[in-house]
């Protein structure tokens, strides 16, 4: 939510990115409001703003250019989502430029209100070369609405969707030139010489008859026989022009060029077998798929020497060997919107070819298409050279070699990048797509961040590393994305100190320690649903037992009955037991020898009363694992209103005349009754 002061220059280098996470606050990365701003990425994951913006361009005092910038908004919520938007403060409206930018709106589902790659309202906007892409097809890659307008100097469209006030001409992802509102682009006529001058654009189309005289377009822009009533035709396919001078053919063009000239070359193919362009001489053609070069028999379409290229397709057709679109071995050149088109067999086939080892090759939204070969396919092929790829469409693979390096802004690789033998490098800026795999070869280096053939941001240099939060070095995560098991200290520093008996906190290993020692744990509580006993089995691990809970017989007749134990299923006479009973004001004893139970209390039966009294107890067996006699000691307490102040207590112990650890539990009735009453229970402890 930052706010740029009027008349700022922004430039990050080495390339950053501006993040807005925020699930509150303002709805944008950056808000320029007049200057200048170049390679810089935002990223904003906002859940709340309404739109969610990347650049927000909002004019005072003055226009805005921005160049090679890449704006991405990814919103899992139900809101609209402007990678780039162009709006103004009041009366403050002014020119906005865009220069081989990406905007990118991303969301997991669709949403009523638009998601676009770039969104202006109410100022004149000019998008020169770049890619945007709204969220759907049914988005708009450019939408326009209120006073504003947009002018398209051909930007690469993800779905070829506008909306509004939007005019010129853009490339679909198959590299097709259309026009806005247009499947085909339309082209103005030309305007003929009448003494000032005439202006460039599609012939007009020849009447009925003119093939047959043998006419030919005169510069007035008129159809006529050639003087003295004879002569061929010149076929439009090989005119081409510098400096208002004509030539038949690309090499009679070629040869009269000369450094800083521009040749420009008109709608059509042309021959160009492996024509070379003058050191410093300029080739400009209509646009890509409206000029095409071509040859059949040469392996280079085109070889250059220094000065720029624009604006061509570069086609190869030869079937055998090696071949080349374009292709320089010396110097260092600009090229900006050309296509190279190489898709026959053959061994090599290579799009772009730098050998010259040391030059600078910048390229801007250019595309290659190679395939075919049956050894190499190379989109890029760079032998110790700089090349710079500014939103490049490539099907083909990149390869770099030595002492080079291969710097990639934004772009769709279909194809695999090779970085050969140190110190060659690869460096990705801008989240290019890349399709293949990424190979090192003898030290060569790949380094920055990519968005696979599936869409998953993916780390150079690493196998199949996805972003996440382990490459966060700054920032505070969402509450959304903190969804990690850790827990302890961050980046923020201590969440609790130790527990202290006067203070909450985090447990002590020392404390932890202790508490093992005393560790208790709970084997099992079982609450009747009818009349039964319990049992428990499996038991080890433990030095001691538990048992307590709260129960009624099913003695009928009598208001008591007694409470055993067995132990390992046994069953004889092999228990004894001694007891103590107090009564009101009074006491008892007396024991039992050679039973079949170990008698540890006694508890209410059915003539006992109100029907809701169940009698508490409490069980300790001590030393189940020890090589002695085992034995309990049992407490049990019997409410029962009918007996008034005889209401008793039971303290009674006794012995299993067995050695054995003790690895099962029964507790059953011993006095006449069938089993436990409903809603009886009893819970089992270990004591380690």
């Amino acid at each position: 939510g930052v706010t740029c002061l009027a008349g700022a220059v922004i430039g990050l280098v080495p390339r950053k990115v501006i993040f807005d996470n925020n699930s509150t606050g303002n709805n944008f990365c950056l808000r320029m409001r007049f200057g200048y701003i170049e390679s810089v990425d935002f990223l904003n994951a906002d859940s709340s703003a309404d739109p969610v913006v990347g650049l927000l361009i909002d004019t005072q005092n003055g226009g805005v250019m921005v160049v090679d910038c890449h704006s991405e908004v990814e919103n899992a919520t139900d809101m609209p989502a402007w990678a780039f938007r162009v709006t103004s403060t009041g009366l403050s409206i002014y020119d906005v430029v865009f220069r081989n930018c990406r905007g990118d709106a991303l969301r997991k589902a669709h949403h009523t209100d638009v998601q676009t790659g770039l969104g202006v309202t109410t100022n004149p906007v000019t998008v020169y070369g770049g890619y945007f892409r709204g969220n759907f097809a049914t988005d708009y890659d450019i939408y326009q609405t209120g006073a504003g307008t947009v002018q398209l100097v051909n930007p690469l469209l993800a779905y070829g969707t506008t909306s509004g006030a939007v005019t010129g001409f853009f490339f679909d992802t198959s590299g097709n030139l259309k026009r806005v509102g247009s499947t085909l682009p339309t082209i103005p006529e030309m305007i003929g010489d009448a003494g000032s001058g005439g202006k460039q654009g599609a012939a007009p189309a020849p009447g009925a008859g003119d093939a047959a005289a043998g006419k030919f377009l005169k510069a007035d822009g008129t159809w006529v026989a050639p003087p003295g009533g004879g002569g061929g035709v010149w076929p439009k396919a090989d005119k081409c022009n510098i400096d208002a001078t004509e030539y038949s053919t690309i090499a009679a063009l070629m040869a009269a060029l000369s450094s800083g000239v521009i040749g420009r070359v008109g709608e059509g193919s042309f021959t160009s077998d492996g024509q070379t362009l003058p050191a410093g001489a300029m080739l400009e053609g209509s646009g890509i798929g409206v000029t095409t070069l071509t040859t059949s028999s040469n392996d280079k379409v085109l070889t250059v020497s220094g000065g720029p290229v624009r604006n061509l397709t570069l086609t190869n057709t030869r079937a055998t060997g090696t071949k080349y679109g374009l292709y320089s071995n010396s110097g260092s050149t600009d090229l900006y919107n050309l296509r190279a088109a190489l898709t026959a067999a053959g061994s090599y086939n290579y799009g772009f070819a730098f050998a010259n080892g040391g030059g600078t090759y910048n390229l801007y939204n250019c595309q290659a298409n190679v395939s075919g070969a049956s050894t190499f396919n190379y989109a890029l092929f760079n032998d110790r050279c700089v090349v710079n790829l500014h939103q490049p469409v490539f099907t083909g693979n990149i390869y770099t070699f030595g002492a080079s390096s291969v710097d990639i802004y934004g772009g769709v690789i279909t194809g695999n990048l090779e970085a050969d033998t140190s110190p060659a490098v690869i460096r990705l800026h801008g989240l290019p797509t890349i399709t293949g795999t990424l190979t090192l070869t003898s030290g060569g280096t790949i380094a920055g961040w990519y968005r696979d053939s599936s869409g998953v941001i993916q780390k150079a240099g690493s196998a199949s590393i996805a972003l996440d939060a382990t490459y966060l070095t700054s920032g505070i995560l969402p509450a959304a994305r903190f969804n990690d098991t850790a827990h302890g200290n961050r980046g923020g520093g201590a969440l609790h100190a130790a527990a202290t008996t006067a203070l909450a906190g985090f447990l002590s290993a020392a404390d932890k320690t202790r508490l093992d020692a005393l560790a208790i744990e709970h084997l099992g509580t079982l609450t009747l649903s009818g009349t039964g006993t319990f049992s428990w089995s499996s038991i080890s691990g433990y030095r001691h037992l538990l048992l307590f809970g709260e129960i009624r017989s099913d003695r009928s007749g009598t208001n008591i009955d007694g409470v055993g134990l067995r132990f390992n299923g046994d069953t004889g006479n092999n228990y004894g037991d001694v007891y103590v009973r107090g009564q009101g004001t009074g006491a008892s004893a007396a024991a039992q020898w050679g039973v079949n139970n170990l008698t540890v209390g006694n508890c209410n039966a059915a003539t006992s009363a109100p029907a809701s009294a169940f009698s508490p107890f409490f069980v300790i067996i001590p030393a189940i694992t020890g090589n002695t006699h085992k034995g309990a000691i049992g407490l049990t307490y019997l409410p029962d209103q009918n007996i008034g102040a005889l209401t008793s207590v039971f303290f009674r112990s006794g012995i299993w005349l067995n050695t054995a650890a003790i690895t099962s539990v029964v507790m059953l009735p011993v006095a006449g009754g069938t089993g436990f009453i409903a809603a009886s229970s009893a819970s089992l402890y270990g004591v380690k």
